[in-house]
Formats: C-alpha cells, structure tokens, sequence
C-alpha cells in the first residue's frame, strides 16, 4: 500500500517535511528466537535463524543509527516497525509519525498555544469565552486517544500517538551473497544447490575476487607509471 494510499483513508492525516529531518526509531520484531517458519510458508524456502540474523542486520542498515547516549525524546518524531511473521515467513513494514500533546491543559488554552493556526474568535467577545468554552469544540471528533509515557514536555505530562504515514510493505528475502554480486550465494529462497554445486560456485567466487584483485593491482600500477612519466611543469 503506497504511503498517499494511507492518508487518503485517514479523516486527519498526521505529519510534515520537519517529520524526515531526523531518523526514525526502529522496532525489529520477531526476528529472533530458536523457532522457525513452516517449511514452504512464504512460498520457498523457509528462513532459518542464521538467514533471519542476516535480515535484522539488513534492516538496521536501512535507516541511520541513533545515538542512545545522546538520544533526545523530544526529536523522535518516526517510527518503523519491521516484524517478522513465522507463518508467512515475510517480514511486514510500517511507519508511523510520532505526535505528542501536553495533558493536563485546558482544549482553550490548548488551541491558543498552536503556532499553525490562528484560533477561531468568530461569535466571541472576549478570550475568555474561548477559553472558557473549550476552544469552540463543538463534538467529540476531536478527542484524540494517545497513551501516557513517562517524560515531560515543559515539566508537564505527555501524551504520544502514533499515527500511520505509510507505506506498507511485505518483504520477502529472495537471495543473500557475499559481497556486492561477486561472492558465494549464501541463500536463495527458491534454489536448492548440492554441496558438489556449492563448492563449485564458491570456487568461481573465489576466481573473480582474485582476477578483480589482480585488476585493481595493475590498474594501479599503469597509473602510478603514467604519473612517473609525464612531464614535470616548469
């Protein structure tokens, strides 16, 4: 599901370009443990727990690294989920746009203090019945159902939602190898190879690692001959 997809069928979609400026936090789920898939389950070969290891490093890599010492709540505004589910051996993503809310204030004082828009005075004598009056709600839509954390905006209570920014995805891993399409394949989701296959591919690997060492080492040598060559400038 693409991510416009998602705030189409959302009634008040959350979220900003400010929101990217940060990376996410992530949530790897169920990628671990002894257990593994029903064999076939994603239409293959099953993850095993070395496979399902890969994958989690993998996807560490997909965003930048958050520094825990200097870790600030307060900039967390994503999250991604990565969980694995064992019975369709497919890892699901979703991301989410983190939004927080001060408890404990009055919905006048609330909407007074928002720096995006510029409150509705329209009926209103004086500040004081908009305040008074719950910032001119007039329905229950506007009720949010966040959870508490522990932490402090301003020294105050703090209230997190999460809100769906998409996309969703379905991962399947199809094939690992070593290195970048120079190396043994490690895994592979629909091919099954013979250990006499398996020593010969690692074999083959083995050549094109020398043949591109041995290249890069004349390569380097034709350079530094031509450098020794040309002409000094007067």
């Amino acid at each position: 599901t693409l991510a416009r997809e998602v705030r189409v069928a959302q009634k008040r979609p959350q979220g900003t370009s400010r929101d990217f400026v940060t990376p996410p936090l992530q949530v790897l789920n169920g990628l671990g443990g002894p257990k593994d898939s029903p064999e076939g389950a994603g239409g293959g070969k099953s993850l095993k727990m070395s496979e399902r290891q890969l994958v989690a490093e993998m996807l560490r890599g997909a965003f930048p690294a958050i520094d825990v010492p200097s870790f600030n709540q307060a900039e967390c505004r994503r999250a991604v989920l990565f969980h694995y589910d064992r019975e369709n051996d497919a890892v699901f993503f979703r991301h989410f746009v983190v939004g927080r809310r001060q408890l404990g204030v009055e919905r006048g004082i609330k909407k007074l203090t928002r720096f995006n828009r510029l409150p509705n005075l329209a009926g209103k004598e004086d500040i004081a019945d908009f305040v008074m009056g719950g910032g001119g709600v007039t329905s229950e839509s506007e009720v949010d159902e966040s959870a508490e954390i522990p932490g402090s905006l301003r020294s105050g209570r703090v209230a997190v939602r999460l809100s769906e920014a998409g996309p969703r995805l379905r991962l399947l891993l199809i094939k690992a190898e070593e290195g970048v399409c120079t190396g043994g394949v490690m895994y592979h989701r629909f091919l099954t190879k013979t250990p006499s296959q398996q020593q010969v591919l690692q074999e083959r690997a083995r050549q094109r690692q020398k043949l591109k060492e041995r290249n890069a080492r004349l390569e380097a040598k034709a350079k530094a001959k031509a450098k020794n060559k040309a002409p000094k400038a007067k």
